[in-house]
């Protein structure tokens, strides 16, 4: 309680003042000197809900005793429904997203409140959602990102109260007022989790799967909701301003002037984002990606580096070797919005009777960031993830230095033993990988690297829980065929790819994946002979 009992008798009387005569069902007391930063000079600011006002809040000034306040009266209707949809632009009933002092009507406040905050995060959740699709399922939210996201958008419509949120926000008084803040945000983000919308991980909440169907938005929903409501929001200040203009000039001059002394705004309203965590690697939304990893790693200015892109022609990784005091180091960078992901329309052409590829650049990303966690779960080694770049639709991972399995299995087509082992090794993994329900979408040989420590996974941006597990078989064996001339090297590629693959897989899906319509997308890259011994070996016992 910051408020005294002088303080508090105060406020009732000043708002039996601003009510005339109307019935009063609530008081509060909120700014600064509930949240600790006033001066010896401020008035009291006091919150006072009354059952019937015309227009529905007006501003009364006044003293008590010599102490100036500040009272917003407002209409309890009006105040309800603010708290629930913004009807009143937000204006009286986000004085309720900082630490106010209920007075009279505790129960009613916090009622109001938690109505309020509730609104609050699922317009977050939906703005989230609206911006980053289903890879906002992956964020990590901790509850003062709900809070000090809306500030930053209230301060954006109406900056004057920027000064009140700096101040509420800044030492000495900020870890007081925000674990009083963040109470109602606790409260009503528990209800929702009771709900089924989101779920906790520790500290932090996430969304429940899924709940990109349950909370979905018209496309530009929080833009318009920010139109309106400041539109709202000083129509009713309007309205509510009945002093005389000299003052309304005053109190407007006053709170200019002292936005004007601020000298650094707390990170967490600067760029609330950065408050949002992911499961493995770094949450980034700034364009300097690299020297944010750099740290990350350990690496200190100064430091050099060179790129140079991997894999296909259409590839769209880059390889940046960082060299630096204490040596180099490799990470590789994957852009999803980038001119080849027009690849994936131009494979769908291709592939029209088996297989209907992803190329939607922020589903494929965050297809990517799924399976790495998916596949290591299932015990199959992907590569770490550094960081995740949303805005840029990029990822960064950690480089693993190996040969690719499309290298081992024509080394096996020459001869080499260890070749054959490495495709076994791969059917054992895919097993793994479709046992756990996932499938790979994308199985070329040249995903599949052979690194130090064994097998890797490099690449899953067509990954997805379920899918067409046969197509994962066929991809990775008519893609292996395609330089072979001899259908009994074919039927041993098959064998031994089997071999491995029903330790951990399902014999099902070999069966299904020797349908000649899986086929057809290779006719024109793998001779007939050797197509037909690859499916004819996939339908033997």
């Amino acid at each position: 309680m910051t408020l005294s009992k002088e303080d508090r008798e105060v406020l009732v009387e000043a708002s039996e003042r601003a009510a005339e005569g109307r019935r009063v069902l609530a008081v509060a007391g909120y700014g600064s000197k509930v949240a600790g930063y006033s001066r010896p000079d401020s008035d009291y600011d006091v919150l006072t809900v009354v059952d019937k006002l015309r227009p529905h809040a007006k501003y009364v000034y006044g003293e008590v005793g010599g102490a100036p306040f500040s009272a917003l009266v407002v209409e309890q209707e009006a105040f309800e429904r603010d708290a629930r949809e913004g009807f009143l632009g937000e204006f009286v009933a986000g004085r309720l997203l900082n630490i106010y002092e209920a007075v009279v009507g505790e129960e009613y406040l916090l009622k109001t409140e938690l109505d309020l905050k509730r609104r609050v995060v699922l317009e977050t959740v939906e703005e989230l959602l609206e911006r980053y699709g289903a890879f906002a399922e992956q964020m990590l939210i901790p509850s003062s990102y709900f809070l000090f996201n809306k500030l930053k958008k209230r301060a954006f419509v109406y900056p004057p109260v920027l000064y009140s949120y700096v101040s509420t926000y800044s030492p000495p008084q900020k870890e007081r007022n925000l674990r009083a803040s963040l109470i109602g945000f606790e409260r009503a983000l528990q209800g929702l989790v009771a709900d089924g919308l989101l779920r906790t991980e520790g500290e932090y909440y996430a969304l429940s799967r899924g709940a990109e169907a349950k909370i979905r938005a018209p496309r530009f929903a929080d833009i318009l909701r920010l139109a309106e409501r400041g539109i709202k929001q000083y129509i009713t200040h309007g309205f509510a301003g009945t002093v005389g203009p000299n003052t309304a000039l005053k109190e407007l001059a006053s709170k200019i002037n002292r936005a004007r002394t601020m000298t650094k705004l707390p990170e967490e309203l600067n760029e609330p984002r950065g408050l949002i965590r992911l499961p493995e690697g770094l949450l980034l939304f700034t364009s300097d990606w690299l020297q944010e990893v750099a740290r990350a790693l350990g690496i200190s200015m100064p430091y050099d580096y060179r790129t140079e892109n991997m894999g296909e022609f259409f590839s769209t990784a880059t390889l940046f070797t960082l060299s630096h005091r204490e040596g180099v180091t490799k990470v590789v960078a994957k852009r999803y919005q980038d001119l080849w992901s027009f690849k994936w329309v131009v494979a769908n052409l291709m592939t029209v009777t088996a297989k209907q590829f992803e190329s939607r650049p922020m589903v494929r990303m965050t297809r990517e960031y799924k399976g790495t966690m998916a596949l290591r779960k299932a015990g199959v080694r992907v590569p770490k993830i550094l960081a995740v770049c949303p805005e840029d639709k990029l990822i960064v991972k950690e480089f693993v230095d190996g040969e690719t399995l499309e290298s081992w299995t024509k080394k096996a087509m020459d001869g080499a033993e260890e070749g054959w082992r490495k495709v076994e090794a791969f059917g054992e993994a895919l097993g793994k990988i479709h046992s756990a329900n996932y499938c790979l979408g994308d199985s070329k040989p040249g995903n599949v690297v052979f690194g130090p420590s064994g097998l890797y996974i490099v690449d899953l941006e067509q990954a997805d829980e379920g899918g067409d597990q046969p197509w994962d078989v066929v991809e990775f064996l008519y893609y292996s065929a395609i330089p072979m001339a001899s259908p009994d090297m074919a039927r041993q590629l098959v064998k031994t790819f089997k071999m491995g693959y029903l330790r951990t897989g399902f014999a099902d899906n070999l069966r299904k994946a020797a349908d000649v319509r899986y086929a057809i997308p290779f006719q024109l890259l793998v001779q007939p002979p050797v197509s037909t011994a690859v499916r004819e070996e996939l339908s033997s016992g």
